[in-house]
């Protein structure tokens, strides 16, 4: 897929989940909010309503947002709870209680409300020198 064309889809999806979470009022306890100050619709548009570009450190596709789930336990169960929402677990640790996935924007709240997850947060890799 071209740049161009993976960009406007990393746009498309974006508007799409800010409209999805700024219908809920007040900021969910268990999800980052770095993952909602990047989802909000405002966050697309610059003050001149010059669109910028998608928050690099926001990896999405179109399988979903990547995000770390942190959980109360990670098991058959609780990964078959998160796979029934759309959820595309890519890794578990249950050492750590936690998971890595693709989530799909319109799906966070849902996926932060069930009574395993902890919190739902964006990964934190490191950066390389340039």
């Amino acid at each position: 897929m071209n740049t161009f064309r993976a960009l406007c889809l990393q746009l498309v999806i974006l508007a799409s989940a800010g409209a999805c979470l700024a219908q809920s009022p007040a900021k969910h306890p268990k999800i980052s909010s770095a993952i909602l100050d990047a989802l909000r619709p405002g966050h697309l548009q610059a003050d001149s309503n010059q669109s910028r570009a998608p928050d690099r450190s926001l990896d999405l596709t179109e399988q979903g947002l990547q995000v770390y789930i942190q959980m109360v336990e990670v098991s058959e169960a609780t990964l078959a709870d998160l796979r029934g929402l759309g959820v595309t677990v890519e890794i578990a640790d249950p050492a750590l209680r936690l998971v890595q996935a693709r989530v799909p924007p319109g799906q966070l709240e849902t996926v932060a409300d069930l009574p395993g997850v902890t919190f739902v947060r964006l990964p934190d890799y490191g950066t390389p020198n340039r």
